[in-house]
């Protein structure tokens, strides 16, 4: 298999799919929860400069971040701009 078929192969996977629907999204949300947590929960994981809770605090917003654009696009007029 080429290195081309390979990659229509994994672009083919559903996952995929809907990461490419939601990226934009994602990358306008993000900001939203890294605001909660460091303003509103007074949460900040720099601070603690700890190897495995950036990479999660990191996992937690993306995870979020997702799930908020996921919800949005079942919205009508918030489908569009997404």
């Amino acid at each position: 298999m080429t290195n081309s078929g390979l990659f229509d192969k994994i672009s083919e996977w559903w996952i995929i799919k809907r990461f490419d629907r939601c990226s934009f999204g994602i990358y306008i949300i993000h900001m939203l929860w890294i605001n909660v947590a460091i303003k509103l929960l007074h949460i900040d994981i720099v601070q603690y400069n700890n190897l495995i809770l950036v990479p999660v605090g990191i996992a937690v917003v993306f995870i979020l971040s997702w799930v908020s654009t996921e919800v949005m696009l079942k919205i009508p007029v918030l489908k569009k701009y997404l």
